[in-house]
Order: C-alpha cells, then sequence, then structure tokens
C-alpha cells in the first residue's frame, strides 16, 4: 500500500491535513456565531441579571 519513495503516503498526509483544515474552519465559524449571539445577549439583557 505504501510505495518506496513515499507518494502515495504523502498523498495521504496532504489529504488528511485538508480535511482537517476544512474541519476546523467549520467549527470556528460555528464557535464565533454562537459567541456573537451570546455577547448579543449579555448585551442586551445584562441590566436584567441585577434584578432577578
Amino acid at each position: 500500500m505504501e510505495y518506496a519513495d513515499g507518494v502515495q503516503r504523502t498523498a495521504r498526509l496532504e489529504s488528511f491535513r485538508r480535511l482537517q483544515r476544512d474541519l476546523d474552519r467549520r467549527v470556528t465559524e460555528k464557535v464565533g456565531f454562537g459567541l456573537l449571539v451570546v455577547g448579543t445577549l449579555i448585551w442586551c439583557f445584562g441590566d436584567l441579571v441585577g434584578r432577578l
């Protein structure tokens, strides 16, 4: 399965790195959006926390 010169291994490694970058980007976008929503809610209703 692995060639002596490492061509196939290098291709598989590059494919894995590309997949990892895509997954990292998706997770980062979702976490960023979640922080945006939570921060907006705290900014809007933060003054009401003391009244609970």
